[in-house]
């Protein structure tokens, strides 16, 4: 996610009217401000070019809540150039610094509104984490089924096991001392071969 900025531009010139090349044109944001978890830079700098044009990359002031503007400026060998108050619109065109000088800055968000907002964030994320906790216990109830479906298997392994142990056993039984009984056991071995 990117910060949204508008293109400020605007021309210096001498009081003779002369244009200011290489000049620096400096923005200043008045107040700390924060767009949809991103921090706004507080400061832009550009370069004046030969015909004295700048642009400088501006956070639309409008977006913000704190009442912020930025401050223009620019001094080249001890000459004030610039030096104005500036509200920047949030719109998508590039925007004439002579059409946002000295505009009231966008009020600044009150308390309460400001706890909606975090309140409406607060609940975005909290459907984030309900659809991700719901996605996780689906997922521990497959792990808990294809645990089972393991154990069960296992357990059907170990009694077709013993089950072979046991027909062997018998069958070694028969060879040796005949259909029985067998003293000392316990088992009757001639039913349970099918």
């Amino acid at each position: 996610m990117s910060l949204k900025t508008v293109t400020v531009t605007g021309t210096l010139r001498t009081p003779g009217g002369q244009p200011v090349a290489g000049a620096a044109v400096r923005a200043d944001l008045t107040r700390q401000e924060i767009d949809d978890g991103i921090v706004v830079p507080t400061a832009v700098e550009t370069i004046t070019a030969a015909d004295g044009t700048f642009a400088l990359e501006l956070w639309p002031n409008a977006r913000g809540v704190a009442g912020s503007q930025y401050r223009v400026h620019s001094i080249q060998a001890y000459v004030r150039l610039l030096d104005v108050l500036i509200t920047v619109p949030d719109v998508d065109v590039p925007t004439a610094i002579e059409q946002v000088i000295d505009q009231a800055p966008y009020p600044a968000v009150s308390a309460a509104q400001a706890a909606q907002q975090a309140a409406q964030q607060a609940a975005v994320l909290a459907q984030a984490a309900e659809s991700a906790a719901a996605a996780a216990a689906d997922s521990a109830v497959q792990s808990a089924t294809d645990a089972q479906s393991a154990a069960t298997t296992a357990a059907d392994d170990i009694v077709q096991e013993r089950w072979q142990i046991a027909e062997n056993n018998r069958r070694v039984l028969i060879e040796r001392y005949g259909d029985g009984p067998y003293p000392g056991f316990d088992i009757d071995f001639r039913g349970a071969a099918q």
